[in-house]
């Protein structure tokens, strides 16, 4: 025998207004509509979790790729400053060996200016002597000079009176 109508389950509902029948596929609808209502928040909310950590993880990720590329940047700057230091110091090096070139030459003629001083000094020093020794023996040539002369004087002036004498006894 065929089935008769399907019979329709009814639930009392009390409300403010009264008694109310409702059927139960009604409620259950609206049981499993509140139910998936609240799977569906339930879902939101965990993807809104899952978004927020992965927004926070990719932000940790891109705080890794910036504490890399700083590091990196760190590095690069550090060699760099190494790099000028080393520059600057292979030029002050470069600098010290030409002052030491200049200063061994500076030593050099101060040794050879120092014998051209010292043979100046003797050379002085024996001019000094020859001078002294010339102007004693002009002092010396000075008063033979002033003695002779007297006795040269005297030589002519006897001399020519010998002469007068001589011519005078003889006339």
């Amino acid at each position: 025998s065929p089935p008769s109508s399907p019979e329709k389950k009814t639930v009392s509902e009390t409300t403010a207004t009264g008694t109310k029948k409702t059927p139960v596929k009604s409620i259950l609808g609206q049981k499993a509509m509140a139910t998936t209502e609240k799977n569906k928040q339930q879902q939101q909310h965990k993807r809104t979790k899952i978004a927020e950590q992965d927004k926070s993880a990719d932000g940790f990720l891109n705080q890794l790729v910036d504490s890399e590329e700083l590091q990196l940047e760190a590095v690069q700057l550090q060699a760099q400053h190494q790099q000028h230091d080393l520059d600057a110091v292979q030029g002050m090096e470069t600098t010290m060996v030409e002052i030491t070139a200049l200063l061994t030459q500076f030593s050099e003629m101060v040794s050879n200016q120092q014998e051209e001083v010292l043979q100046i000094h003797d050379a002085v020093t024996t001019s000094k002597e020859n001078v002294e020794k010339g102007q004693d023996q002009l002092v010396d040539a000075k008063e033979r000079t002033e003695q002779s002369k007297h006795y040269m004087a005297s030589a002519i002036t006897a001399m020519g009176m010998a002469l007068l004498f001589f011519h005078w006894i003889r006339p």
